[in-house]
């Protein structure tokens, strides 16, 4: 916190008044000290309460503006004791759960071969913070930092990971792998297997269903057409221009089913081809197979191709 925002709160100069005694009879004990002859050391005396409380709570700034969190949680935590004056406890408590917040923190997994594993040891900066994982996190300090995962008989897992202020509870996930053996070279022998298999499209079921309907319907059409010219010829030989409405009505029906048929068969056939044309690609695979089986009275066998 800067020295002019510090200057400002509640008792800021009571207290620095006090320090600035403090440091001045610290002095002139000292010179004191000199001039005078020397004597048996006096026993120590419990230091003031008040003078550590005072210690923590500039330490706590100092080290929030160092960076070093950690650090300065634990002076604000001494300076917000019971023992301390109240203008102190106020203020190292506020500055306390503020810097709680800004405290990052990390929690470590550690997988070996697929499986979750929890002996592993973590060190932060060559600092062992974990004997075991028991699924806390760490605080860490922000900034970079290495960490160092341990689990024998694998290598150690090293990483330089950087944390920012606030960064909470970030999951640093381990994953240690055995080395495979190593293959030993020897003569290659032909793969059985067809490493080239050739795609084919298979016609659809549904392409065969449409075109099926498509012809029919224009079957019908075709046969629905030529019955009505043939009924329009009789009608313009025989009665033509005083044929009954109902001779007219039954010429207009078939033209009607001429025409639905037309359209079904148009219709269908369009959806065969569609289908038929925006079929998939597949891979062919054992087009023909054989199977032999010796059964205790001969054998059987079958035969099969598959074709779509």
């Amino acid at each position: 916190m800067p020295s002019d925002n510090l200057l400002r709160l509640p008792g800021a100069r009571l207290r620095l008044a006090a320090l600035a005694l403090s440091f001045i009879g610290s002095i002139s004990s000292s010179a004191l000290a000199q001039e005078a002859p020397a004597s048996p050391a006096p026993e120590s005396k419990p230091q003031d309460p008040v003078l550590v409380c005072l210690g923590n709570h500039t330490e706590g700034q100092q080290s929030r503006r160092d960076g070093k969190l950690l650090e300065s949680r634990t002076a604000f935590r001494a300076c917000s004791a019971t023992t301390c004056p109240s203008e102190i406890i106020r203020d190292c408590f506020g500055w306390l759960e503020e810097v709680e917040k800004q405290i990052p923190s990390m929690s470590v997994t550690v997988t070996a071969d697929g499986v979750s594993r929890n002996d592993a040891q973590v060190y932060v900066d060559d600092v062992l913070v974990l004997e075991k994982l028991s699924g806390r996190a760490v605080d860490v300090d922000p900034g970079q930092h290495r960490l160092r995962v341990v689990l024998p008989p694998f290598e150690p897992f090293e990483e330089q990971v950087f944390f920012p202020e606030g960064d909470r509870f970030r999951v640093v996930d381990v994953k240690f792998s055995s080395p495979r053996p190593a293959t030993v070279a020897g003569p290659t022998t032909p793969s059985t297997t067809p490493t080239d298999i050739e795609p084919y499209r298979p016609v659809p079921i549904a392409s065969y269903v449409f075109g099926g309907i498509g012809i029919a319907a224009a079957i019908s059409g075709s046969a629905w057409g030529i019955s009505n010219m043939a009924l329009r010829s009789d009608m313009e030989d025989q009665c033509s221009p005083n044929c009954s409405d109902k001779s007219i009505d039954v010429l207009k029906q078939r033209a009607l089913i001429a025409d639905i048929s037309w359209g079904v068969s148009i219709v269908s056939i369009a959806t065969a081809a569609t289908i038929y044309f925006l079929r998939p690609e597949e891979s062919l695979e054992q087009p023909v197979a054989v199977d032999l089986r010796l059964l205790p009275a001969g054998a059987l066998g079958t035969f099969s191709v598959k074709t779509f």
